[in-house]
């Protein structure tokens, strides 16, 4: 899971409790957050679902994700989503509109590889490339993505913006004179 997944997360984990009538603090919830962060939210919404049909009591981390499946998905496994995703957008979008991307670690990691324009331009068969991506996201998901880094833009809204910053304002008729 990634941080944008904490409210999703915090809401199956609630009606995990409610089912079985146990009460969770914040604190609760995030220590459950941090035992089963390496699994997709997908795969933790399985589990809830099969401990619902299964389980006595309130079900403890461990128990969560046996019922998911066990596989814990990792920050590569979702680099590699992510890196994936990427690729099909340039393709889509291309490097001169402002591509959808609204996860905040992808986001972040094709900042600190240039940009948008930037990482449209290299060679997406090049394993280097690949790797590097992998690394960013990676290091994003650990420490977290810059707050100041929400979106991407595309090559015609970053001339928009640069005409914009720096619009002449014509003088006035006093000044003239």
């Amino acid at each position: 899971m990634i941080e944008s997944d904490k409210p999703r997360f915090a809401g199956i984990l609630t009606a995990l409790a409610e089912t079985f009538e146990r009460e969770l603090s914040e604190v609760v919830i995030g220590i459950y957050f941090d035992a089963l962060k390496d699994l997709s939210i997908e795969a933790i919404q399985k589990g809830a679902a099969a401990c619902v049909r299964t389980a006595k009591f309130m079900p403890r981390p461990a128990e969560i994700r046996e019922q998911a499946g066990g596989a814990a998905i990792t920050s590569r496994d979702n680099a590699m989503v992510a890196y994936t995703q990427a690729v099909r957008m340039i393709s889509s979008v291309g490097s001169y509109r402002t591509p959808p991307i609204e996860d905040p670690i992808s986001v972040a990691t094709i900042q600190a590889m240039g940009g948008w324009v930037a990482f449209c331009t290299r060679d997406d068969a090049d394993k280097w490339v690949e790797k590097e991506f992998r690394e960013w996201y990676e290091h994003f998901a650990r420490v977290g993505a810059p707050e100041d880094q929400k979106r991407l833009v595309g090559h015609h809204e970053a001339i928009a913006e640069r005409r914009e910053r720096f619009k002449l304002v014509p003088p006035s008729k006093d000044e003239t004179a």
